[in-house]
């Protein structure tokens, strides 16, 4: 997880958009407060959700059925002390924001962060992080005369490269 802040250090947005509030540089959690208040889902009922989300993840991510689904990724964690900076080597290689310990109690406690007076919380809105995700295409000819290797987690590609054949 990085320390830049919600909206960027920078924030890029077509003065267009922003001029005609157009929606599409609001922040998720914001988005969340939006269709929260449309489709009337109550602060209960997000907080009930965000602990059944959990529980129901800790299960197959303990069991490794995630394990295909996620390119373990080595990084350098940079915190400082009092020498200077620290670097750690990390390496993820799971979802670090399953919480097993996640309940009604606590979630009930938390502060709506997103818009005065609104129903969403840090534990019901999408994770502020860093993350990424990829696609490469290509016809099953071309893989062959490459020999490209499929990576882990592309059983979906492997399925339609086999049925595009």
């Amino acid at each position: 997880m990085s320390a830049v802040p919600m909206g960027g250090n920078e924030p890029t947005n077509s003065p267009v958009l922003q001029d005609e509030d157009t929606g599409v540089s609001y922040p998720m959690g914001l988005t969340a407060e939006m269709v929260a208040a449309e489709y009337s889902v109550s602060r209960k009922d997000q907080d009930y959700y965000s602990v059944q989300s959990h529980q129901r993840a800790i299960k197959p991510r303990d069991s490794g059925r995630f394990d295909d689904e996620i390119i373990p990724i080595d990084v350098n964690s940079v915190s400082y002390d009092e020498n200077g900076p620290v670097v750690i080597k990390e390496s993820f290689r799971t979802d670090e924001l399953i919480r097993p310990d996640t309940n009604l109690e606590t979630l009930e406690e938390l502060p709506t962060i997103f818009k005065a007076g609104g129903t969403v919380t840090a534990a019901s809105s999408a994770p502020l992080t860093d993350g990424t995700g990829f696609v490469i295409l290509m016809s099953g000819n071309k893989v062959k005369e490459l020999g490209v290797s499929l990576l882990r987690g592309s059983s979906v590609i492997r399925q339609l490269v086999s049925i595009r054949n």
